[in-house]
């Protein structure tokens, strides 16, 4: 089921709210896997380090500081929250550059990225379907797209077990990792889309619509997914 525009908001605002404490509290709650995600990705798009490389959903810019780490020279971050683009581009110099915008309609012209990158954001947009073909058409031939974000096993024990988590253990190690620094708990916005998640293989099949190859890894029983493509050729 597609958020609705004021869900989506939602999203958005507590995202923004969690910035004090995003990369910490995010962490924790991924019992300490999310960084590790994330560094498969990257490590995947290393071949195009002095290429541009977009990453979708920048939030407070916790890839965009990874990829910066990791020696990736020319770097667009795309979010449409105009808060989370001012903080990340107050954290940068040289090198990144903030677009506001959304997947489902990038203001690029075709095949402008060697390497695309989406970390914990592909569940909360509005059309999985338009942003992954957006995805593709901004995607040079031979070029990489990683994504990661929460999974959701097709497994029924180990689907229950990440929902229970997801659903009553987040919240509570999510309350007590903010200690109060922001108000509310945001991360709460985790269940929701969490709720609208395809499972892990549905998405899978979803990507290969419009890449052509396709590897996907799974970390935390598949609570985490690692989807890696490359545009080599047109997808059939």
């Amino acid at each position: 089921m597609k958020p609705t525009l004021e869900e989506w908001r939602k999203v958005v605002q507590a995202i923004e709210e969690s910035l004090p404490v995003y990369d910490s509290v995010s962490e924790k709650i991924s019992l300490n896997l999310a960084r590790k995600a994330r560094g498969q990705a990257i490590a995947y798009l290393a071949p195009y380090k002095r290429d541009w490389i977009i990453d979708i959903g920048v939030g407070p810019g916790t890839s965009s500081r990874m990829l910066v780490e990791n020696g990736f020279k020319s770097i667009v971050g795309l979010d449409p929250s105009i808060v989370l683009l001012k903080h990340v581009k107050q954290t940068f110099h040289n090198g990144f550059h903030p677009v506001r915008g959304v997947s489902e309609w990038m203001p690029f012209r075709e095949r402008s990225f060697a390497g695309v990158l989406i970390c914990f954001a592909l569940r909360d947009v509005r059309d999985l379907r338009d942003s992954l073909k957006e995805i593709s058409r901004m995607t040079q031939e031979h070029g990489r797209f990683g994504l990661v974000d929460i999974g959701k096993p097709e497994n029924a024990i180990l689907r229950g077990f990440i929902g229970f988590y997801v659903k009553h253990g987040m919240p509570i190690v999510s309350s007590l990792a903010t200690k109060r620094r922001v108000p509310g708990n945001p991360f709460l916005m985790i269940v929701p889309t969490f709720n609208r998640l395809v499972s892990n293989q549905a998405l899978v099949k979803a990507v290969r619509n419009v890449f052509a190859l396709v590897g996907l890894r799974s970390i935390m029983l598949g609570g985490i997914i690692v989807i890696l493509a490359e545009k080599s050729q047109p997808a059939n």
